[in-house]
């Protein structure tokens, strides 16, 4: 008797799968900004992404030299742009690092050389990001700084993926950019970070749980999974939720007020990234909208 074909995931399922892990990464925002105010940058990310690997290791296996050699490299990017994220957070609000961090949209439009409506979108995004980082008038301050950066080394690692060959398997190379993150993250800890200070609890234990199984594991999963379940566009437009949803979360439960200024500020960078899915291509690329 033949066994019945495996069910295909509708695309409704899957942009489902997807809205909740844009759910997940705005929550961690608000979810990390709380927690490098009790424990270092470096201590939190190794905890995170060793967690992460361990569950990741029993669906990958023993990755070959290939897989090693440019996951090895990957983490390298990943590591810069978790260990800028994360360091941004402890000087920026949770929000602004949400629409900053968002700004890798543009970067990889001009990298594909998008011509006019990229020159508008970035120009669009610039000054949102003047409205939204110096409400004041004061200035970037260094987290804004930071997070920028950290959104061009994502713009990176998303142009790197993109050079990937079509038999790339996917789940041992994030296993091996888990393991880097997290080895990386842990040295960084035992050399630039003081070893007492702090000690764990709830909220602490809360935060690797949610940042580890339900951004980096579930949502790396549902991504990969289901985002081929629908069309470009449509999973762009989804994951620009993400700083909705940091928004959402910041001021709803960690008490973060936005400022009219602010708020004009995310709603320009907002268009921006949006543009920048809703723009025209030649062809289609493998550059995967989101890459947390």
């Amino acid at each position: 008797m033949t066994p019945a074909p495996a069910k295909t995931p509708s695309r409704r399922n899957a942009e489902f799968a997807l809205l909740l892990a844009t759910v997940f990464w705005g929550w961690t925002f608000p979810v990390i900004k709380e927690t490098v105010a009790q424990m270092p940058v470096f201590a939190f990310l190794a905890a995170r992404f060793g967690l992460a690997t361990l569950c990741m290791l029993p669906f990958s296996g023993l990755p070959p030299r290939r897989e090693l050699r440019t996951g090895c490299f990957l983490g390298v990017l990943l590591f810069a742009v978790f260990a800028l994220q994360t360091g941004g957070l402890v000087f920026t609000s949770s929000a602004n690092s949400a629409f900053i961090t968002g700004m890798y949209l543009v970067w990889v439009m001009l990298a594909a050389g998008r011509g006019r409506r990229a020159v508008f979108a970035v120009a669009l995004a610039l000054a949102g990001l003047w409205l939204l980082a110096a409400p004041d008038e004061s200035g970037m301050n260094a987290g804004d700084l930071l997070t920028l950066a950290c959104s061009v080394f994502i713009a990176w690692h998303l142009l790197a993926i993109a050079k990937l060959p079509e038999n790339a398997n996917s789940a041992q190379l994030a296993a091996v950019q888990f393991a880097v993150v997290a080895a990386l993250s842990f040295f960084a800890s035992l050399f630039f970070e003081e070893g007492g200070g702090w000690k764990w609890n709830g909220d602490l234990l809360f935060a690797v749980l949610l940042t580890s199984l339900g951004a980096t594991v579930f949502s790396f999963w549902a991504q990969t999974h289901f985002q081929r379940r629908t069309s470009a566009v449509r999973a762009g437009l989804i994951f620009v939720m993400e700083s909705f949803f940091a928004l959402l979360f910041s001021a709803a439960f960690y008490g973060e007020a936005l400022t009219p200024r602010a708020l004009a500020g995310g709603a320009l960078m907002f268009a921006a990234m949006t543009a920048t899915i809703l723009a025209p291509r030649k062809s289609e690329n493998k550059v995967s909208p989101h890459s947390r």
